[in-house]
Parts: structure tokens; sequence; C-alpha cells
């Protein structure tokens, strides 16, 4: 489930409105997803992930985490971008911190959302907060056939960390790497 929460961030990057408006016809790969190095750390690290790529629309993941505590309106996120450029990883301005996670992807993306949340049987997947516990992704698929990148062609990494605002603890960090291509025929 906390993919999904990532990925929405990632979408939030994406606006197939805007891009089709102004023309832009660019497409994303996602390429890889793995901990971050700090994973280990955490007092409930991500295990068993696995990431597995299907084709340029498709990948699939399967993974294990818990919530130590509810993800409700306390519960925030950051996402920093980076693009690989001469040989090495140069970071772009992004999105200032956001709050309320749980409530702003019900809000932006609730049909993703709520797949995911069904597919790692949270009880009420449609419903914040997502309650503390331990949860389970297995071959979760996602389709990114849809998504265009408002943004420049090339190799891009984002580092999506939630955290417990109230007491400032990282409660999850992923690195998703994605690779925005143009678009061809329409794919």
């Amino acid at each position: 489930m906390f993919f999904k929460e990532f990925l929405l961030t990632f979408i939030l990057l994406i606006n197939i409105y805007f891009c089709e408006s102004v023309g832009l016809k660019n497409s994303v790969e996602m390429q890889n997803v793995h901990v971050c190095p700090e994973n280990d750390k955490l007092k409930e690290p991500v295990s068993n992930l696995k990431f597995t790529k299907i084709n340029k629309t498709h990948s699939a993941l399967t993974m294990d985490y818990s919530y130590a505590k509810d993800i409700d309106d306390k519960t925030g996120y950051t996402v920093k971008l980076e693009r690989w450029s001469d040989g090495g990883w140069v970071e772009w301005p992004f999105l200032p911190k956001q709050k309320n996670m749980c409530k702003s992807m019900m809000k932006l993306f609730p049909s993703i959302w709520l797949e995911a949340n069904k597919d790692t049987n949270i009880t009420h997947p449609d419903k914040c907060p997502i309650p503390a516990g331990r949860y389970h992704m297995e071959n979760h698929i996602f389709d990114f056939t849809g998504l265009y990148a408002p943004i420049r062609l090339g190799k891009f990494r984002l580092t999506i960390k939630v955290t417990d605002d109230e007491n400032k603890d990282l409660l999850y960090c992923l690195i998703l790497e994605v690779t925005v291509e143009q678009r061809v025929n329409g794919v």
C-alpha cells in the first residue's frame, strides 16, 4: 500500500490534461523501486520488496510493511526529484512538504488509492485513516499507460519519505527510478 502512496505522489507531477493541452507527448517508464539506505534503521522497515518490470507500461510490486500508527492527518510526505546529468544525480526543485497524505490521496487519486488499498486487504479501503497494522502486497500490478510527464526527457530518481508530522519520525522511504521518454504512436 505505501508504494501506492509513493506512486500517487509521483503522479502529482503527472497531469494528463496539462500535457495534452500544451502538446507534450512524454511517457513514464518505471525502471526500479527500492528501499532507501536508512530502511534498516526504521522502527518498521519494509521487507521482501520485489519489483518486476513487466513491460514499458506495466510493473508489479510485492512487499511486506507495517504501520506502527494510523496513517492519518498527522502523516505527511516529501518528494525529492533528481535527474541524471553529466554522470551524476542533480536535484530539481519540486514539491514542498505535503501534509495529510491519506486525505490528499483520497481526493486526488481515489481509484488508484482504492485499488491498492483493496489489494493489501485494508478493512475500509475507501476511508481515512489507514489503520496501524501489518500489510502485504503480492504482485500488485501498476499500469503506467496513461501517465504522461510534463518534464524533460531523461532518467529520474524520486526519493519519497513518509513522515509522522507529530513527532518528526521517518515512517517509510522508497526510491523510484523512472525514465521519461517521448511517447511513440500514443504509447
